[in-house]
């Protein structure tokens, strides 16, 4: 239910019933705070899906139904001001800018992404700078990486260096000796790329009426496609956790 937390309705002025129907159907082990089509429903003012029979269990649609909208043009917290503001930093992008920036909204809004995972590139910093995106080192990274990919990586910047067997030893020793070649070459060049919550509808309301889904580029936004991390581990450990489970 850790999704339900952006639909924040203890502070607002609507009226108890609203407040009743969500309490009721949060409780609901089906319940959900909403689905893909959260915007398109922001934009419609109503549930798009309401002939599936899941939609009875989204907790944004109860709120759509009382009027509270939280996304798009049509939410009660939008600003025509920087909404204006926005799409004039968004028409003075360079090309190059401007494709990153759809495919990034093309992947995080309609995917319902909290974040994901990308290459760092001029263009991204760009976009950080003018503050349409949130673009962070992730440190917590290092975990993934591919443990005789790190490996490989020490021994040829460093050929004489002892480096422990134990994985768990080898992560300690590169988290305390921090050595730039995997700091600055491999974690630094991945960035944990999102859109702030006050950007959210700005950017929702920007894809609806400026672009679509076949604009901008291909871009790789998974961390498992980023090289030297260990796509391949992931990809065993489920398959292993599936035998044992078919084995029960």
């Amino acid at each position: 239910m850790e999704q339900l937390s952006i639909f924040d309705y203890a502070n607002d002025r609507k009226t108890d019933d609203r407040k009743k129907d969500i309490e009721t159907l949060i409780h609901n082990e089906n319940a959900f705070g909403c689905c893909s089509h959260y915007a398109e429903c922001s934009a419609a003012k109503k549930c798009v899906i309401s002939s599936e029979p899941h939609s009875e269990y989204c907790v944004y649609r109860v709120n759509l139904e009382k009027g509270l909208i939280f996304y798009g043009r049509n939410a009660s917290a939008f600003d025509e001001t920087k909404y204006s503001d926005m799409i004039s930093i968004y028409n003075n992008l360079k090309p190059q800018e401007k494709s990153l920036f759809i495919s990034i909204l093309n992947v995080i809004i309609p995917g319902y992404l909290e974040s994901i995972y990308m290459e760092h590139s001029d263009a991204l910093e760009v976009l950080k700078e003018k503050r349409l995106l949130e673009v962070q080192i992730d440190e917590t990274l290092l975990p993934e990486f591919n443990v005789n990919f790190l490996r490989k990586k020490l021994k040829t910047a460093n050929p004489d260096v002892k480096l422990p067997r134990k994985k768990a030893d080898l992560f300690a020793y590169i988290e305390s000796t921090r050595p730039p070649e995997i700091y600055d070459d491999c974690i630094g060049k991945v960035r944990n790329v999102s859109i702030s919550p006050n950007m959210l509808l700005y950017c929702i309301e920007l894809r609806r009426s400026y672009i679509s889904d076949s604009d901008g580029q291909k871009i790789k936004f998974s961390k498992y496609d980023i090289p030297g991390i260990k796509q391949a581990g992931k990809k065993k450990k489920e398959k292993k956790s599936g035998a044992q489970k078919s084995v029960g």
